[in-house]
């Protein structure tokens, strides 16, 4: 007896298919074969509960029956040797019911929702576990570079070991064949096997295969590829249509998923435009009705000024000689709000020519610091050397520039250094020439970041509210952009970007 239970021992190893060597109740050996099923075989681990079996179909098995186990995963056969067993294991179909209630909470799954990437991992979870294979892919073609790639998986890991390969309809691959052809392609020996990826086959181990395609009205849009690593096997009719009915399930939930991204970004472009073109209403009617405040007031205005010149020749009163000055500050801060608001409503297309963008802002920084707004201010610019001449209005230009700088200057009211840098870069794709200016001012609320460009919208309290519009305006009518950063205490950076052709 002893004889015959080594020479078991010694050619269990030689065995292609599942079998285990149970001593004393215990496993004591196994096949590779064995530990390729995922039933959490363990050496030295009891034979009864690994496989769940009560004492009465251990018995059972002892005296030679057919056993399930494994809650019906697998089927055991086992030869006895005194109190050892020599036990090979058999994959069990599942029952009908059980595979009907698996196509069933797929198909609910996919019907529920159109989240792409959760519908594909659990049908492939689910694919694997309904056939008792090691893994399932779903593998979906990119229309505009016809390459297939891999966007779900039932192993995780593998997942990500594979999120990056790509491969052309034109490959050596199950999968390209597949969806080349719109039918399954099926292997039960990857060794013998002309079509499988020999590159797939090193990265997955694969030893046996199949793939049936996702189908929808126009065609092969991807597949579902199943691989088993435990060695050769010959895949049954049920399995195949069984991955079939899933695979029809998920080419529509693709779709539809698909269509609901595009209906998303069409609403979303809606959104937009329809945001745009009430903001341009917006502006059109704030420009007009600024238009004809502007030369309403500055007729009056006028006058007022005159009148309060003469007044200021001819009065000598110690006590009168400052009110008329106050009324005076008060009348150039007018004059200024009607410049602001005429430059504003001024919308015409800008007169575009050749310009020296380095000298429209050494004019921009000279015209405010001659103002002398604020003292201690300290103005630093770089323009860089590589600077080509550009296609804009150069009054306009100015006119945004200066806005930035005194915005900048007045920003600092405690003084401070404003550096002001010119640099070639890049706006949707064309050559564009970018200023910065930089502050070191007292920064900006998140929740007026937003809102700074919009008009009549200021911190500060004799603002207008118009500067930064203004210079939006001008950008965008130049094909530009501007934009801010920054954060409180930590000043703020203005950004101007102009195309260097004409838009």
């Amino acid at each position: 007896m002893g004889g015959e239970v080594n020479g078991c021992l010694e050619c269990l190893d030689a065995f292609d298919e599942p079998a285990i060597w149970v001593r004393d109740g215990r496993i004591d050996a196994c096949t590779a074969a064995a530990l390729s099923l995922s039933l959490d075989i363990e050496i030295g681990a009891s034979f009864a509960e690994a496989f769940a079996l009560s004492p009465a179909r251990l018995d059972a098995l002892k005296s030679g029956a057919v056993v399930g186990a494994q809650g019906g995963q697998v089927e055991l056969r086992a030869r006895a040797f005194g109190s050892a067993l020599l036990v090979r294991i058999t994959r069990r179909p599942l029952a009908h019911v059980d595979e009907v209630r698996h196509l069933l909470d797929v198909g609910r799954t996919i019907a529920g929702s159109l989240e792409l990437k959760e519908v594909l991992a659990f049908a492939c979870s689910s694919l694997a576990e309904m056939i008792q294979a090691s893994t399932a892919f779903a593998i979906l073609l990119d229309e505009p570079t016809q390459t297939l790639r891999i966007v779900a998986c039932s192993n995780p890991t593998l997942l990500e070991r594979t999120r990056d390969l790509r491969m052309g309809l034109d490959a050596t691959s199950m999968s390209a064949e597949c969806v080349r052809t719109g039918r399954p392609v099926i292997v039960g020996d990857a060794a013998k096997s002309t079509v499988v990826s020999p590159r797939m086959v090193e990265l997955l181990a694969e030893r046996a295969a199949f793939a049936v395609p996702l189908i929808a009205r126009d065609g092969a849009i991807g597949a579902i590829l199943i691989d088993d690593m435990s060695g050769p096997r010959e895949w049954t009719r049920k399995e195949i249509e069984g991955a079939t009915v899933i695979a029809q399930q998920l080419s529509v939930a693709v779709v539809n998923a698909r269509l609901y991204e595009d209906l998303r970004a069409s609403y979303a472009e809606i959104s937009r435009a329809q945001g745009e073109l009430v903001g341009a209403e917006r502006l059109a009617a704030l420009g007009e009705m600024a238009a004809v405040v502007a030369h309403e007031v500055r007729n009056p205005l006028a006058v007022i000024t005159h009148a309060v010149g003469s007044l200021q020749r001819t009065v000598r009163s110690a006590e009168e000689a400052p009110l008329l000055a106050m009324v005076g500050e008060e009348v150039e801060r007018i004059g200024r709000i009607v410049s602001d608001l005429l430059d504003f409503a001024r919308p015409g297309a800008p007169d575009l020519r050749r310009e020296s963008f380095g000298e429209i802002i050494e004019g921009a920084v000279e015209a405010v610091m001659a103002g002398k707004l604020v003292e201690g201010v300290e103005v630093r610019v770089t323009v860089a050397p590589d600077l080509p001449n550009i296609y804009v209005d150069r009054r306009l230009v100015h006119q945004a520039l200066v806005n930035l700088v005194l915005n900048g200057v007045q920003a600092m009211p405690q003084g401070g250094r404003l550096d002001v840098t010119a640099s070639r870069s890049d706006v949707t794709g064309r050559a564009a020439l970018r200023v910065e200016v930089r502050d070191q001012g007292v920064g900006i609320e998140e929740s007026t970041r937003a809102r700074l460009f919009e008009p009549f919208f200021t911190t500060k309290p004799l603002g207008t509210g118009l500067g930064l519009a203004v210079v939006k305006r001008i950008a965008e009518a130049h094909g530009g952009s501007v934009n801010v950063a920054g954060a409180p205490g930590q000043g703020a950076t203005f950004a101007l970007e102009l195309p260097i052709a004409p838009p």
